[in-house]
């Protein structure tokens, strides 16, 4: 049986649940270029994971199947910043944010002083998804964050947002604790 055949005969098990050890050692890992000739998808589940990782899932997989292999998420995931229902693509990085704003009685979000650097976005490396998952970010936002920076170079300044189309400065103090440059 082939490395191929138990991947598929397992269904979406993690390739460190099945023979990944032996792959990676004979340079069969999620990196190989055969591997992703065959409709594979190499995908980075991080966050608020039970076991983040790197993992194969086939084409046309969505961001709940990426969250599935890596054993689903912890009981501090934020599901409701993370869009379950989003096409992945090969190489992407999924990022699950821990809970870190609650909810008054009048449910407004009051978001900490403070974020762990590790449930920060980086701004100069986040795709799409991982840029929506900031307050006010929607997906024609992030497309323009993203075009900026490919046009202009990387940002290194909460305030070089401005030069966003469609951000403003009520938009950078929203996400300004939440996002980080290197």
């Amino acid at each position: 049986m082939t490395y191929f055949t138990y991947y598929f005969t397992l269904g979406f098990k993690s390739i460190e649940q099945t023979i990944a050890p032996n792959l990676r050692r004979s340079g069969w890992g999620p990196s190989n270029p055969a591997i992703r000739g065959l409709g594979l998808l190499s995908v980075h589940v991080a966050g608020a994971a039970e076991r983040p990782g790197v993992y194969l899932l086939p084409l046309g997989s969505i961001v709940q199947d990426a969250l599935d292999v890596a054993g689903g998420p912890t009981s501090s995931a934020d599901l409701d910043r993370v869009n379950l229902a989003a096409d992945l693509e090969d190489g992407q990085r999924v990022y699950v944010p821990k809970m870190t704003a609650s909810r008054s009685s009048t449910g407004e979000v009051v978001l900490p002083s403070k974020i762990d650097p590790e449930q920060m976005i980086n701004i100069n490396t986040a795709n799409a998804s991982e840029l929506e998952l900031l307050p006010g970010i929607r997906p024609c936002l992030a497309k323009e964050i993203m075009d900026h920076r490919s046009a202009n170079g990387l940002f290194n300044t909460a305030d070089d947002l401005l030069a966003v189309s469609g951000i403003g400065p009520a938009k950078v103090e929203l996400i300004r604790d939440l996002i980080t440059f290197h």
